[in-house]
């Protein structure tokens, strides 16, 4: 990804500039409302919101006007104008005298047709781009129409791309009068159009060149001085983040002559006013072309001096030109849309390549939809507070600052699968209800069927119970021992967890997350990176365990490289020939068994061995399987393995464990603190060495991964209840309770969905309890359709990529997915394909 940075600091970036605008006012409403969906507004084509800082500057402008009598002229009609003038001048790299100040484009444009209308023939021809804005293409037909000339609408065509098309037009035996193009981009789909090399073959064949920046300037880098067009507007409300009603037009110097298209004092010299504040009423009969004002101040809009919205723009001109000094609107928005139309394109829509549009506008589209479809596809994106734009036939994306990968989060790779009964549903049924009386299912009043243990396993009564007895501890401090308050707990909760992965408990760290996890390797892998090394992970891994390496790698001038599945859909042989590669990797970040999205499976033990064979370090991530699928950390032999408890080992959320090999027991926590130190300066009577903190050695350090624990790992609560939590996982795991269990559901299920013509992947590619099932020719709006059909039915799942996720567990029975399957049906029915 270009010019990437990790998706955390993208995140906190975005909220910050999202301050700057009143984002929060529709947070509170969304409260008020019981709303939960947060606001996605991807559409900064359309408009941009005001800056607080705008808004609160149209205050400033209506003092002016509250208090007339304090007025001064010509300054108060005319200073902030020109500071205007500046400030648009300033980013676009031109002199203020060639800036006027107008209220839309289509001004504009009726202004250039002054000057080029007495140029045109019968038979001469203007080109514009197809399907162009009307502010910027009625005009020029309505000219041609009145002076006998043509209107040629230039698109992509025969393999030539926008800027190749308009080239071509050039070399015509009569070249066009005028050239009618955006500065940057189509309005509709973002494409790109290189205006500088136009403009310059433009000018070598006597034609002149108008240039519409309305969707691009503010955001991509423009200057007039090394383009050199003889016309530019710009409607500021988009990317200049100004108010509605004003607009920006630029004029070359040769051009700054002739009639404006309005005819008032103030595109005149002094207006008839004389210097003692009379009105010369003489004046008006003597108007001569001589006294215009300077430069393109003549094709001024008469009471330019607009004081609440002249006010406005020159506080959000201020923040354009501070972002485009960065570049900082673009880089943001360039690695949301990398990011989406990557993951889009997997999904069979149709994506342009990055350097075909701009960094902050793109057009996806749909193959062999109607335009009803499109529109319903918008409608529906708006249902679910997701703000785009259908512009033709193209799904419009026009990300800003304060948007989020969160915001344009894509689709990703799916995956299903079956496998066969293994005993009569009637036992199955039976054991769904004895494990259903464990949980809390008793106090859901709509019978809810809860098929995405993927997400978040319910508590257990037991783990519930056991809260009070973690609670008793610290009712009393007054009974506490220490160390054993403190450190007793935590050994069990090391050794329940090694023996559902078959390793010793000082092997054993208690972290709060993967991402604390991923972190504390890092610092153990880090010095071993060099610039041009690489770190594999899976394409679309979980946000907690891509960050840290991406992050990682920048700076140490490594790569992360993010493997996809093969065509088959076989991430064991993607990855391994991932390996293969020239630049063997010092790093492999994968799934213990399969990949969260999906349930797609993964052959870690194979992908280990090989990493290993070529000095690979093995990271896994056993989130979404540990706890159901058997893991024997002794036997795979990976580097680390962490997981978080809160899935399928049905612990309570806050508690993740890490498993770290002997050999990397050694070197420096995420944290320091006491626990992670042999004595930590308490002496055998409790009392407190001070002078420990002043001899602290690396010998200090506890054994084994103990040093890695977090700081106050201890917690009374959560540790009972993970001890409790466990005991029954490690008793179901013996037995293979649950991956029995679910792998007859989901057999069962991803058979029956076939025939209904959804997609469902052979049994060999996913996980006994996680399955991915896509449906054919969906768009992500239909899919969230889906997932909202579902919970209207009281099913849950979840939709994860195009797929949607199903993960039962011991709880789940033939009848949830029935009710499953007869909404799908349902659902079938009711799109009709």
């Amino acid at each position: 990804m270009t010019s990437s940075i990790p998706w955390e600091e993208h995140t906190a970036r975005a909220e910050k500039a999202r301050a700057l605008f009143f984002f929060d006012e529709e947070d509170e409403e969304n409260e008020k409302s019981g709303t939960t969906t947060p606001l996605a507004y991807l559409n900064g084509s359309f408009m941009i919101p005001l800056l607080r800082a705008t808004a609160e500057a149209a205050e400033k402008g209506m003092k002016v006007q509250k208090h007339p009598w304090k007025m001064t002229f010509p300054a108060s009609f005319n200073d902030p104008v020109e500071r205007l003038r500046e400030a648009f001048g300033r980013i676009i790299n031109a002199h203020a005298r060639n800036i006027a100040i107008v209220p839309s484009v289509a001004y504009a444009a009726s202004t250039v047709a002054l000057q080029v209308g007495p140029t045109l023939e019968n038979g001469d021809t203007i080109v514009a781009l197809k399907d162009q804005y009307k502010s910027n293409a009625l005009r020029w037909q309505h000219l041609a129409e009145e002076r006998g000339a043509e209107v040629v609408f230039v698109g992509t065509h025969d393999g030539l791309d926008l800027t190749q098309a308009v080239l071509k037009t050039l070399e015509a035996e009569k070249p066009p009068k005028l050239v009618v193009l955006p500065v940057a981009c189509h309005w509709c789909d973002g494409s790109r159009i290189d205006t500088a090399k136009i403009t310059a073959r433009a000018h070598e064949v006597g034609a002149l060149v108008f240039l519409d920046g309305t969707q691009s300037i503010g955001v991509e880098p423009f200057d007039v001085a090394a383009v050199k067009p003889d016309f530019l507007a710009v409607a500021s409300y988009k990317w200049c983040l100004c108010p509605f009603g004003l607009s920006f037009m630029y004029v070359a110097d040769q051009h700054c002559v002739g009639d404006p298209l309005e005819h008032h004092a103030f595109a005149r010299k002094n207006g008839g006013m004389l210097a003692d504040g009379s009105y010369d009423v003489e004046w008006l009969y003597a108007n001569r072309e001589s006294d215009y004002t300077d430069g393109a101040r003549r094709f001024d809009a008469g009471q330019r001096s607009n004081f609440v919205l002249i006010e406005m723009a020159l506080a959000s001109t201020k923040q354009a030109y501070e972002w485009l000094q960065e570049g900082l609107v673009a880089k943001h928005t360039r690695q949301l849309l990398e990011y989406l139309t990557d993951e889009a394109s997997q999904l069979g829509l149709v994506c342009p390549p990055s350097h075909a549009h701009v960094s902050h506008i793109v057009g996806i589209r749909i193959p062999n939809s109607t335009p009803e479809e499109l529109s319903r596809l918008v409608q529906t994106l708006k249902e679910a507070r997701i703000i785009v734009s259908l512009r033709d036939d193209a799904v419009r994306v026009s990300p800003h600052l304060w948007s989020t990968k969160a915001d344009g989060e894509s689709r990703q790779l799916y995956a299903a699968k079956k496998m066969t009964t293994e005993t009569s549903w009637e036992e199955h049924t039976a054991r769904a209800e004895n494990a259903r009386e464990l949980f809390f299912f008793e106090d859901d009043k709509e019978d809810r069927a809860y098929l995405n243990g993927a997400y978040m396993a319910p508590l257990l009564r037991a783990t519930a119970a056991a809260a009070e007895k973690g609670m008793l501890v610290q009712k009393h401090p007054w009974e506490m021992t220490f160390p054993g308050s403190f450190n007793d707990p935590i050994e069990r909760l090391r050794e329940a967890f090694g023996r559902i992965v078959n390793a010793p408990a000082r092997n054993i760290a208690i972290v709060p997350s993967i991402a604390y996890a991923a972190a504390t390797i890092a610092i153990q892998v880090g010095p071993m990176l060099k610039e041009g090394d690489t770190v594999i992970a899976l394409k679309d891994q979980y946000n907690s365990n891509a960050l840290r390496w991406q992050h990682l790698a920048a700076e140490n001038g490594a790569k992360a490289i993010f493997v996809s599945a093969s065509e088959d859909g076989d991430l064991t042989r993607a990855v391994l020939e991932a390996l293969e590669a020239e630049n063997s990797p010092k790093l492999v970040v994968l799934p213990a068994h399969c990949h969260w999205c999906d349930g797609a499976s993964i052959d870690t033990a194979k992908v280990t061995a090989r990493a290993h064979e070529l000095g690979a370090l093995v990271f896994l991530d056993g989130t979404q399987s540990i706890g159901v699928e058997p893991f024997d950390v002794a036997e795979i032999q990976p580097d680390f393995l962490a997981v978080a408890g809160y899935k399928w080992c049905l612990c309570p959320y806050g508690v993740s464990m890490l498993y770290v090999a002997d050999k990397f027991c050694v070197g420096d926590p995420l944290e320091h603190h006491g626990f992670s130190r042999e004595n930590a300066g308490m002496l055998a009577d409790g009392s407190y060495d001070v002078e420990w903190l002043y001899t602290n050695r690396e010998s200090d350090y506890r054994d084994g991964a103990r040093r890695f624990d977090m700081g106050e790992r201890s917690n009374f609560i959560t540790v009972e209840m993970a001890l409790t939590s466990l005991k029954q996982v490690y008793d179901w795991l013996q037995e293979d309770l649950v991956g029995t269990h679910t792998r007859q559901l989901l057999a069962y299920l991803t058979e029956e969905a076939a025939k209904l013509g959804f997609i469902c992947p052979p049994s060999h590619l996913h996980s006994s309890h996680i399955v991915g099932i896509r449906v054919p020719d969906s768009t992500p709006e239909e899919l969230s359709r889906l997932i909202a059909f579902f919970k209207e039915a009281r099913i849950i799942v979840s939709l994860r990529g195009d797929a949607v996720r199903v993960s039962p567990h011991l709880w789940s029975t033939k009848a949830d997915v029935d009710r499953l399957l007869d909404s799908m049906r349902a659902f079938k029915e009711a799109r009709g394909k």
